[in-house]
C-alpha cells in the first residue's frame, strides 16, 4: 500500500507459480553406509520421474552407470578403507536434481575384534526403500559379523531366505498394500541370537481407467524367447550366469512374462513396426543365493527392459536396444 496525492492506493502482485517439468529422483539409497568392513559391498537403488530424464550414477569421479534406467539397482564394493560418496544426477531439458549419500569403510578386522565372541554381529540390515506402491521392489542387504551359524531373512515373520549368507542382499516385491516387517535372525553356535527389523510400507495403487488393446506384433509372440547376452551397464554384453537362465515370453493380449533368474515375473508391453514399451514388472518373492550374483543379474534384467525402445527379429534371433540403440538383451528362439 502507497500513498499518492494523499490517497490510499494499493497494488497487488499475482506470482503464479508452474510446475517444474524438470526430472525428479523420489528415492536413492546406498545400503550400508556406515562403517561398512572393507570387505563388503554396498547395494544402490533408485527412482526417478521426468519425461527424457539422462541418469547417470558415479562414485567421486568414477561412473558406475551411464544412462541408467529410470528405476533401477546396482551392486558396486568399494576398493578400500576411507569415505566414497556415491552421487545419481538426473537431468533433461528442463532442469537437473542430483542426490549423494556417503559410505565410510573400516578395517574389518578391526570390525571383527569388537564384536563379541559368543553372539553374532548385526553390522548392518536395510530395506531400501522403506516406502513402495504396490508391485514395486524393495532390496534387502544385510552384513553379520562375529559368531554365526545361521542367518534366516523373514517377512511379516515368514521365513522368505533360509541358511542366508554373512553378507548379501537381494529383492523383495511387494503386491499387496499395507505394512511389512522385514526380519534378520542370526543365531551362534552357542545358540545365542541377534535380531534387527526395518517396517515398510506399500501404497495401494492408483485407479486407473481399462487401457485399450495394446498392438503387439506376431513375429515377438511367435515363441518364447531365452536371453543369450545382457549389457552389464557400461559397455559389455554378457551371457547369463551359469545354472541360471532368463526368458521372456510376449503375449498376444499384451502380456510380458517369463522367468528373470531366480524370480517368475510379469509385465506388460505394446509393440509395433520395431517399437516397443515395456513397463514395470512384478516379481514373485524369492531370494536366490546360488549361483553367485543371480539377485544383482536379475535387478539388472528387469531394470534393463523399462530402457527398451527398438526391437528386431530376424533368424530366430530377438535384440531389444534402448533409446540409444545400445543393444541391451539378445534372446533366440525356445521351444
Amino acid at each position: 500500500m502507497v500513498k499518492q496525492d494523499g490517497v490510499e492506493v494499493i497494488r497487488t502482485i499475482t506470482i503464479e507459480v508452474l510446475e517444474s517439468a524438470g526430472p525428479l529422483i523420489e528415492a536413492f539409497a546406498v545400503v550400508p553406509n556406515d562403517d561398512i568392513p572393507s570387505d563388503a559391498c554396498v547395494d544402490i537403488s533408485w527412482r526417478v520421474t521426468g519425461a527424457g530424464a539422462v541418469i547417470q550414477l558415479t562414485q567421486g569421479e568414477k561412473v558406475l552407470w551411464d544412462a541408467a534406467p529410470p528405476e533401477g539397482y546396482l551392486k558396486d564394493c568399494p576398493p578400500g578403507i576411507g569415505d566414497y560418496i556415491y552421487t545419481i544426477t538426473a537431468s533433461n531439458a528442463e532442469g537437473t536434481d542430483t542426490r549423494q549419500d556417503t559410505v565410510r569403510v573400516v578395517d574389518s578386522a578391526l570390525n571383527m575384534m569388537s564384536a563379541p565372541a559368543n553372539a553374532p554381529v548385526i553390522d548392518s540390515f536395510a530395506v531400501s526403500p522403506e516406502a513402495v506402491a504396490v508391485n514395486e521392489c524393495v532390496v534387502v542387504s544385510w552384513n553379520v559379523g562375529g559368531d554365526v551359524k545361521t542367518i534366516q531373512i523373514l517377512r511379516n515373520d515368514a521365513v522368505i531366505l533360509d541358511g542366508a549368507p554373512v553378507t548379501g542382499s537381494g529383492q523383495n516385491c511387494l503386491t499387496e498394500a499395507g505394512s511389512y516387517r522385514f526380519s534378520l535372525v542370526a543365531a551362534s553356535s552357542t545358540g545365542v541370537s541377534s535380531r534387527a527389523e526395518v517396517t515398510v510400507t506399500v501404497a495401494p495403487p492408483t485407479p486407473v481407467a481399462p487401457p485399450a488393446a495394446a498392438p503387439t506384433d506376431p513375429a515377438l509372440t511367435a515363441a518364447p524367447w531365452v536371453l543369450t547376452e545382457l549389457f552389464d551397464g557400461v559397455g559389455k554384453l554378457n551371457p547369463p550366469l551359469p545354472k541360471s537362465e532368463i526368458t521372456a515370453r510376449f503375449g498376444a493380449d499384451g502380456a510380458l512374462t517369463g522367468a528373470a533368474g531366480c524370480n517368475n515375473y510379469t509385465g506388460g508391453y505394446t509393440a509395433s513396426n520395431g517399437v516397443i514399451t515395456i513397463g514395470p514388472a512384478a516379481t514373485n518373492l524369492r531370494i536366490c543365493t546360488e549361483p553367485a550374483g543371480v539377485m544383482e543379474q536379475e535387478a539388472l534384467y528387469l531394470a534393463l527392459l523399462q530402457t527398451v525402445a527398438t526391437y528386431t527379429v530376424k533368424d530366430g534371433v530377438l535384440t531389444l536396444a534402448d533409446g540409444s540403440d545400445q543393444t541391451v538383451a539378445i534372446f533366440t528362439a525356445g521351444n
